[in-house]
């Protein structure tokens, strides 16, 4: 055997050199740094999203409260700016108020519920008569950890109120 027969056979040999296995190595590690940079961005999207929504729905849930009470109320007594007290359907004295922590409290025959969390600050709650016998009811909540904020602005005209 010759020693040019020894090398053709040599490059019909597959296979790869080490050099460029070392680049597609490199251009693996590349493309995975990016994938999991663009997974950590979409992940911290997510949770802030998600968490956002948790606290839309929760004030939606607040003014729920808010609103069944006054359509339903018996009485409507002293409405300012950061509170409203009313006689509910079944007689009992509800208040609402704004705490200095920034939650929303529903006040019933002495119990309290707090019907915001603590981890977002509520304030302008606003209780108004208009002229056209609707009730404005108004807050804002606000996300402390993100700084983004809303505001739940509704009306309702009591259905029962009594002379």
């Amino acid at each position: 055997m010759s020693l040019n027969a020894g090398r053709q056979a040599g490059k019909s040999q597959q296979g790869f050199t080490l050099v460029e296995l070392m680049v597609a190595v490199m251009l693996a590690i590349m493309m995975i740094t990016v994938m999991a940079g663009i997974m950590r961005v979409s992940v911290k999207l997510y949770n802030s999203s998600v968490h956002q929504l948790q606290i839309q729905q929760n004030a939606r849930l607040a003014a729920e409260y808010m609103v069944r009470d006054f359509r339903y109320a018996r009485q409507i007594g002293a409405v300012d700016t950061g509170s409203a007290r009313l006689q509910d359907k079944t007689g009992a004295e509800v208040m609402y108020r704004l705490g200095t922590n920034h939650v929303l409290y529903r006040v019933r025959n002495g119990g309290i519920n707090a019907l915001t969390d603590e981890k977002y600050a509520v304030s302008d709650l606003i209780f108004q008569w208009r002229d056209s016998g609707i009730m404005h009811i108004s807050f804002a909540v606000q996300n402390p950890a993100t700084g983004d904020s809303f505001r739940i602005d509704t009306g309702v005209a009591p259905l029962n109120l009594s002379d």
